[in-house]
């Protein structure tokens, strides 16, 4: 007797035999394949491919070694794109993250390059000014292009939303009067400081995908135990930072100790590229779909009877 196999998948039934497997619809399948690839997020992988708690310690070490060299320098700053995102939702970084973006209030790159860039050098990190008018921070002998801490200067900001650029990575996206007085986020065991107004500026920046809801489903990248003990004592408030002990973490440090992070920052920008591709590809099938005014294939209308 031939067994006869049923498999239905995205609404289609597909029948066989033992030795095929026959679709019925391959004209809907195909319409909500492109439907779901157009809607694909960095977010969108299993568990394990998630930022691993090594990778996720020495992000968040670097990170706040900027916060802090920041601070002793009275720069004033803010985090921003995804590093709001996961300050603002997890209180840590984002599982998927790529770099973390922090904002430079009223300084100039002159500033920078007098009082940060010798702090940075003697303690294992390399600052590196981008064409675009930022500038790269990242440990000395890194070999991957994510993993970076970016640090931009913020421009003169508007007043009124309808005069926001459309957003396409870059501009900050903030209103004037969103900006102070800067509120703190919990951050792991420490803070990190944002805009006065967090929720506008992410709702016009990853509507539903970054709203408590969807976030909710997610946790930050782990980091070490001892990591979250050292910052709670070391920058537990503004104006209770423990510069000596900072530093003195950082020159102890081994200016080699990223090294077994790499593969995973490799891994994590091949993903998000592949990512994107495959988004940009259903998008624009999608865009053809509905200029033509063509409907999703599927099950032709019944005619209305008169």
């Amino acid at each position: 007797m031939l067994r006869c196999t049923v498999f239905v998948y995205a609404g289609c039934r597909f029948e066989g035999g033992s030795s095929r497997v026959k679709p019925k619809c391959p004209q809907v399948f195909h319409a909500h394949l492109v439907d779901r690839l157009s809607r694909l997020l960095p977010s969108s992988r299993p568990a394990v491919a998630f930022m691993p708690r090594h990778v996720g310690d020495n992000f968040a070490e670097n990170l706040f070694f900027l916060l802090s060299a920041l601070e002793f320098l009275r720069f004033e700053h803010i985090a921003h794109f995804g590093s709001l995102l996961g300050a603002a939702r997890l209180q840590g970084t984002l599982p998927w993250d790529e770099d973390h973006d922090i904002y430079l209030v009223d300084c100039s790159r002159n500033a920078v390059e007098a009082g940060l860039r010798p702090i940075l050098e003697a303690h294992g990190f390399e600052l590196e000014y981008d064409s675009r008018h930022f500038f790269w921070v990242r440990q000395k002998h890194w070999y991957a292009a994510s993993g970076h801490l970016a640090l931009h200067f913020l421009p003169a900001l508007i007043e009124h939303t309808e005069d926001l650029p459309v957003w396409k990575g870059g501009a900050p996206h903030l209103l004037r009067s969103e900006l102070r007085p800067l509120r703190r986020y919990p951050f792991y065991s420490s803070y990190i400081f944002a805009p006065a107004e967090s929720e506008q500026p992410l709702q016009r920046l990853y509507a539903e995908s970054g709203s408590p809801t969807t976030m909710g489903r997610f946790r930050s990248a782990p980091i070490h135990p001892e990591t979250k003990r050292f910052w709670a004592a070391a920058r537990p408030a503004p104006n209770a930072l423990d510069w000596p002990a900072i530093c003195k973490r950082f020159r102890q440090r081994s200016r080699w100790n990223h090294m077994s992070c790499l593969p995973w920052w490799w891994f994590n920008g091949a993903f998000i590229i592949g990512i994107n591709r495959l988004r940009a590809w259903a998008q624009a099938r999608l865009q053809t779909r509905n200029s033509t005014g063509a409907r999703p294939p599927g099950r032709a209308r019944r005619p209305i009877s008169e």
